[in-house]
């Protein structure tokens, strides 16, 4: 999954504009999302890069704590949030762990997917 990936939907965030670099740290495991120019969150801070600490992980998805997060579940809780891996088109999207399983959002694609 490691590579470069834009957003299905924002063209502000798409791999021609502004994409983002997927890459991984081992011990301890960590998965980083970093820009090339700062982009406004939609909570409207501007940022450049997030770091989660990598929970659990399958063929098909990542299980993921965003440090520094501020958002909180109805419970109060910090969310837990799925990375799942898409093939079709090839990217990501995002799901939570207080989700139904057949949500998720926000379609990332492969930057260097060879179009169908």
């Amino acid at each position: 999954m490691q590579g470069s990936y834009g957003s299905a939907t924002d063209p502000a965030g798409s791999c021609q504009v502004n994409p983002h670099e997927m890459s991984f740290l081992a011990s301890p495991p960590h998965l980083f999302l970093s820009w090339k120019q700062p982009w406004v969150t939609a909570s409207g801070e501007t940022e450049t890069g997030r770091r989660y600490d990598l929970l659990a992980m399958d063929a098909g998805s990542f299980t993921l704590r965003r440090e520094g997060e501020t958002q909180r579940t109805d419970s109060g809780d910090r969310p837990i949030w799925i990375l799942r891996r898409t093939t079709n088109p090839e990217g990501y999207c995002w799901g939570r762990a207080d989700w139904p399983l057949v949500r998720c959002e926000d379609q990332q694609l492969r930057c260097d997917a060879p179009v169908s």
